[in-house]
């Protein structure tokens, strides 16, 4: 058999992520009444200290501890943090055959992706914050969203790494509109305003490419890489002081 080599090409296609509103490390909390009334407690020990979580009763038994460490070391030291809601993506796939080279009608490439880390927090994104029994809407439309990153190692054909683009979630997001109500501490509360929060999860991993031509059966690769996809991405909210 005759392997085919090609020049040189890395494909990176990341989205930026808006950064953490920065939190007082003294901000405290207090447990909403719409979010205690019939919700599921979680405490964990986070860096040390114990932190409450109020999950709400349509999430209960999707939350992962480790996202809700990340989440609580994002938010820092403080009192409950609420858990409104989590949101897990669809993957698509391309189809394996691919028209390529010249003395190939097509070439049927093959991906084994192979995960070295799971659930990674990226940047927690500000959506709004709520002033002490208010109810506001946004003033315009915003989407919180995160990205995959592809990056290829050595001479990857741009059809292969079409192929592994096709194999993992290119991206995970959520608009809010103008329409999007957010509601703040009530009028009894001790706290002054509410703090809302969009954060995404990523896994890391490698994969291996190979292609096999038609009529040829020339083979293709192994080619390598590295990928981080989008997995998860957790709504929650601090009250704060």
């Amino acid at each position: 058999m005759r392997k085919r080599t090609f020049t040189k090409l890395i494909l990176s296609s990341s989205l930026a992520v808006a950064s953490l509103l920065p939190l007082s490390a003294h901000a405290s909390v207090e447990t909403p009444a719409s979010v205690q009334a019939g919700s599921n407690i979680m405490t964990l020990n986070v860096d040390g200290r114990s932190q409450v979580f109020n999950i709400d009763p349509s999430i209960q038994g999707k939350v992962s501890k480790k996202h809700l460490q990340q989440i609580a070391q994002q938010a820092g030291p403080g009192g409950a943090i609420n858990i409104t809601n989590i949101i897990t993506p669809s993957s698509g796939e391309n189809n394996k055959t691919t028209p390529q080279a010249w003395w190939d009608v097509s070439i049927s490439w093959d991906v084994v992706k192979s995960v070295s880390s799971r659930d990674n927090a990226t940047p927690a994104q500000f959506i709004i914050s709520v002033a002490k029994g208010q109810k506001i809407k946004l003033t315009e439309s915003t989407t919180k969203k995160i990205g995959s990153t592809i990056s290829g190692e050595g001479a990857i054909p741009s059809a292969g790494l079409s192929k592994v683009s096709g194999s993992i979630t290119g991206e995970i997001s959520k608009t809010y509109t103008k329409e999007t109500e957010f509601t703040g501490p009530p009028d009894s509360s001790n706290f002054v305003s509410r703090a809302y929060y969009w954060t995404g999860f990523q896994d890391y991993g490698t994969f291996t490419l190979t292609g096999k031509g038609w009529p040829s059966g020339d083979t293709y690769g192994p080619y390598s890489g590295s990928y981080k996809e989008p997995t998860y991405y957790y709504e929650w909210s601090r009250d704060i002081s």
